[in-house]
C-alpha cells in the first residue's frame, strides 16, 4: 500500500469514528440506563496509553454523577471493538468472552484483574461492542518498546521479578475454575482441545490472505500426527503471553 493511500485511509476511518464527544454522551446514556440514579452522569476521558492494546481501543475515563449525591468520580477503562478498522487483527472482536474470562481469573485466582463494570455487544450505542471495567492503579510492562528491551521490569532485582511472577503469572497458571462453558470455542471439533486448534487454523487461514507460510503449516501437521490419546483435564490458557496482556 502506498504512502498517499494509506494516509487517505487513515483520514477515511478518522472521519467515520464517532468524536470524543459523542463517544462521552453515548457512554453517559449508558451508564444512566445501568445505574438508574437521580439525573444523568458526565464522561471526562483520560489521556490513552501508547505502551500497549493494539487490538482494540482503550481508553480511561472517569464517571461524574455531580456533587449533590456525594461521591467521588467512579474511574473506569473503556475497551471498544476497532470499528471501521482497514488492518484488523482479528475477524470478530468477542468482548464477552474477554469479560468472562476476566471473571474466572478473578474469582478463581489472586492475580490482581479489575472488576468488569459491564459489556455492551450492541455496535449501536458507541459504534462497536464495548467492555467497560474499573481502573486499578499500577505499573504495567509495557509492549512500546518492548519490556524485554529495557524498562522497569528488566532493571528490577531479581526478588520484584520474582515478585512479578508470583502475583501474576504463577496466580493465573494456578487458576482452575470447575466451569469453563463461558469460554468455550464456537469451532468444529468434539473437544475444547481440538476446537482449539480447529479455531487457531481457521485463524491462520484468514489472516494469511492469499500468502501461505510453510512452517506454520508443517506445525499443524506435526499436531495431527502426534495428537494425544489422552487430552486431559480443560484449563485456562493464557493467549499470546505477553505482561500487556
Amino acid at each position: 500500500m502506498s504512502e498517499i493511500h494509506q494516509e487517505r485511509t487513515r483520514r477515511d476511518v478518522a472521519a467515520a469514528l464517532p468524536g470524543p464527544v459523542e463517544l462521552a454522551d453515548g457512554l453517559a446514556r449508558w451508564f444512566a440506563d445501568q445505574q438508574p440514579r437521580t439525573g444523568r452522569p458526565t464522561v471526562v476521558f483520560g489521556a490513552r496509553s501508547g505502551a500497549a492494546g493494539f487490538s482494540g481501543e482503550t481508553v480511561p475515563f472517569d464517571l461524574h454523577w455531580g456533587s449533590a449525591d456525594g461521591h467521588p468520580p467512579q474511574r473506569f477503562v473503556l475497551k471498544r471493538a476497532p470499528t471501521h478498522d482497514p488492518h484488523p487483527l482479528f475477524p470478530t472482536y468477542d468482548l464477552g468472552r474477554q469479560a468472562a474470562a476476566i471473571d474466572l481469573v478473578s474469582r478463581f485466582s489472586e492475580a490482581p484483574v479489575p472488576p468488569v463494570a459491564g459489556w455492551e455487544p450492541d455496535p449501536g450505542v458507541l459504534g462497536s461492542s464495548f467492555l467497560v471495567m474499573e481502573r486499578l492503579d499500577g505499573v504495567v510492562a509495557p509492549d512500546m518498546p518492548p519490556y524485554t528491551f529495557g524498562g522497569w521490569l528488566r532493571e528490577a532485582a531479581p526478588d520484584e521479578r520474582r515478585e512479578v511472577e508470583r502475583s501474576f503469572v504463577a496466580a493465573l497458571h494456578r487458576a482452575a475454575p470447575a466451569d469453563l462453558s463461558s469460554l468455550e470455542i464456537d469451532a468444529p471439533g468434539d473437544t475444547s482441545l481440538r476446537r482449539h486448534v480447529a479455531h487457531q487454523r481457521a485463524y491462520y487461514d484468514w489472516i494469511r490472505g492469499d500468502r501461505r507460510f510453510s512452517l506454520i503449516e508443517e506445525v499443524f501437521g506435526w499436531l495431527a500426527d502426534r495428537w494425544p490419546v489422552d487430552e486431559g483435564p480443560d484449563g485456562l490458557v493464557w493467549g499470546d503471553a505477553r505482561l500487556a496482556n
